[in-house]
């Protein structure tokens, strides 16, 4: 299930809650019989700085299930917090080329730059 609020254009929030069970939780051992793994709650925010620049920020809780208590002796609970950053390149786009009526636009070039261009 997940809850999402935008309180500014450049920032979203959130909440994600997850109820994991196994399909098979014999495959994680033979004194496994319980298929509940874990409840799990998320907390999100992603701030957008400008177009090219993203901060995101996650904070998580889990509570293991029987699952996990079977499998591997674990009753703690989990926590983390994690911070992301993310940078997006635009590409933009090539001004258009002078062009001199009559001209040949090879002349125009340093010869490097021709060979260059060539290549694009």
């Amino acid at each position: 299930m997940r809850s999402t609020w935008r309180p500014a254009n450049a920032v979203g929030t959130g909440l994600i809650f997850c109820k994991f069970l196994a399909d098979r939780p014999a495959a994680y051992g033979p004194e496994v019989t319980s298929r509940d793994v874990a409840v799990e709650l998320d907390w999100y925010l992603d701030w957008k700085v400008n177009k090219n620049f993203t901060l995101s920020f996650v904070g998580a809780f889990a509570d293991p299930g029987a699952l996990v208590e079977q499998a591997n002796n674990r009753t703690k609970n989990f926590a983390y917090w994690h911070g992301l950053t993310w940078f997006t390149a635009i590409e933009r786009p090539r001004p258009p080329r002078p062009v001199l009526a009559g001209a040949d636009e090879s002349l125009l070039l340093h010869p490097a730059a021709a060979a260059a261009d060539q290549l694009l």
